[in-house]
């Protein structure tokens, strides 16, 4: 993206779509890599088990039994851990030339490390953890982790694409996730922009998954 007028514009772009690097909170490394690298990493067969953090809200209409709002969505495999969230980079301010707030910039982070860190991702409604990294880190404390499952069995899924705004901020450049197409032997998962708002995701399958919220 380029900043005309101070404004920001996103510019779509598909990408069958890197890197920065330290250590998770679990105790475990993690690298910052691109939505590319992502891509091309959990392309091919379905072996690619899921956890993911519900978003909290009062809509119910918001989680149904195909969808849900998730904040933070990780996949792996035996052999490596892809963490993915949204977080904000920068505009939304004041502009005096354009009597107008600037566009707001958001990046969606995936985090790569190895296949132990998703097995110290502890499951259930009281599950707490932090990661750090190089270029920023993520917690929570006592909130509901899943692992996703599909008739009572977890759900293999592979990448078969995605779908990308590319940005820049401050001369630095950006991704933002718009829709991560996923595999899996029962059906097709969609990855999405969550209809609450860029920080969140909405998960998605023709399948009936998720159970109601109350």
């Amino acid at each position: 993206m380029s900043l005309v007028g101070g404004k920001p514009k996103l510019r779509p772009r598909l990408n069958h779509l890197g890197c920065r690097s330290s250590s998770g909170g679990l105790g475990l490394e993690l690298k910052q890599v691109t939505i590319r690298e992502l891509v091309t990493v959990a392309t091919g067969s379905p072996r690619f088990h899921v956890k993911h953090m519900p978003a909290a809200t009062l809509r119910s209409e918001l989680h149904t039994e195909n969808s849900r709002e998730v904040g933070l969505f990780c996949l792996a495999d035996e052999t490596d851990t892809f963490i993915l969230h949204n977080r904000f980079v920068g505009g939304d301010q004041w502009s005096d030339e354009l009597t107008d707030y600037s566009a707001p910039v958001w990046e969606t982070v995936v985090l790569r490390s190895g296949p132990d860190i998703f097995e110290g991702i502890a499951t259930g409604p009281t599950s707490t953890g932090q990661l750090k990294w190089a270029g920023g880190s993520i917690g929570w404390n006592t909130v509901e982790v899943e692992l996703l499952l599909q008739r009572t069995q977890p759900v293999p899924l592979a990448v078969s694409g995605a779908l990308v705004y590319t940005t820049s901020f401050e001369r630095a450049p950006y991704e933002f996730l718009i829709e991560l197409e996923l595999v899996g032997p029962m059906g097709g998962w969609r990855l999405m922009r969550s209809a609450m708002g860029p920080s969140g995701f909405t998960l998605a399958t023709g399948e009936t998954t998720f159970k109601r919220s109350a």
